[in-house]
């Protein structure tokens, strides 16, 4: 694409995909590492859970009232710096804090990425923009495990976060580079709360809505929440395999992933959303099973 400001900010967001799909294939095998249980693993992915309900609902909100380009360096560097502790410590708690921390930030980065495309491109160009996006985010998936798989390979799980921290410099500086120039901040308007409130009312006075998010979005949700928790210790300890078949099961989820929403477009037009839907959640019902009844495949 010939924007040049969106061409650096597309550049630094698939260097930051690349390096946070490294991390969370790292994150679990350092505190397995450390705990050697799985309380410990999901321990860490509850801080991490924690950090994105407390902030997360409110984040959308205060992004508008921000100066976003500033907003995304900062939380870049910031990201940066908790991310590099990380090989430094030891402690559990401590990993626990800057698990905690890291979050806190990329609830703000995220939203901002989200919300400035409008801002930097024409609306001509917003389409693309926004494919071009959703390609790279999918293209780390699917590669990134396995650039985890080789540098922790390589250099250890230490290495693999100091990827991950010279992502988000990556990304400030691009954001530097490009000379992008992001809507003004909005004015007051409705406070944080409000508009958090209004949310949840909306949620609750929309049927469809509704239905969706208490009979699919919570279970799903905690389901998956609990999955990415032991899927490591699940490799670990049941199949008896490294971080190598980690890498390679996280890959084919990914890959799973990627033909999932390609069949879920094609599928909605001839079977309509609803059944969709439900087919979709039996095979991810399937998949559980067959998770379920897994035995070690790894040598005696």
């Amino acid at each position: 694409m010939r924007n040049r400001a969106f061409r650096w900010c597309w550049l630094g967001f698939t260097v930051s995909e690349l390096g946070s799909r490294v991390h969370l294939l790292a994150i679990p095998i350092l505190v397995y590492q450390l705990t050697g249980t799985a309380l410990g693993v999901g321990l860490c992915y509850l801080s991490i859970f924690v950090s994105m309900a407390v902030v997360g609902p409110f984040a959308g909100t205060m992004v508008d009232r921000l100066h976003k380009r500033r907003l995304l360096i900062c939380a870049s560097l910031l990201s940066a710096v908790t991310t590099a502790l990380l090989p430094l410590t030891r402690a559990f708690l401590v990993i626990l804090v800057l698990e905690f921390l890291l979050n806190f930030f990329l609830t703000f980065y995220y939203p901002v990425f989200n919300t400035a495309l409008p801002d930097i491109v024409r609306p001509e160009e917003l389409a693309a923009a926004n494919a071009l996006m959703a390609v790279s985010a999918r293209a780390a998936q699917l590669v990134g495990p396995a650039l985890g798989a080789l540098f922790i390979g390589w250099f250890g799980v230490s290495a693999a976060f100091l990827l991950d921290a010279a992502s988000f410099v990556a990304v400030g500086l691009l954001v530097l580079k490009s000379r992008a120039v992001f809507a003004s901040p909005q004015g007051r308007g409705k406070s944080p709360a409000d508009a958090l409130l209004h949310g949840i009312r909306y949620v609750f006075a929309n049927r469809p809505i509704r239905a969706i998010t208490l009979a699919v979005g919570l279970p799903l949700g905690s389901a998956l929440g609990i999955s990415n928790a032991l899927t490591y210790v699940f490799v670990k300890e049941v199949l008896g395999l490294g971080t190598a078949g980690y890498s390679l099961l996280v890959t084919v989820l990914a890959v799973g992933l990627l033909a999932g929403s390609f069949a879920s477009s094609r599928l909605s037009r001839h079977m309509g959303h609803v059944l969709t839907l439900c087919v979709g959640l039996s095979l991810a019902a399937l998949g559980f099973l067959g998770f379920a009844a897994a035995r070690g495949v790894a040598p005696a």
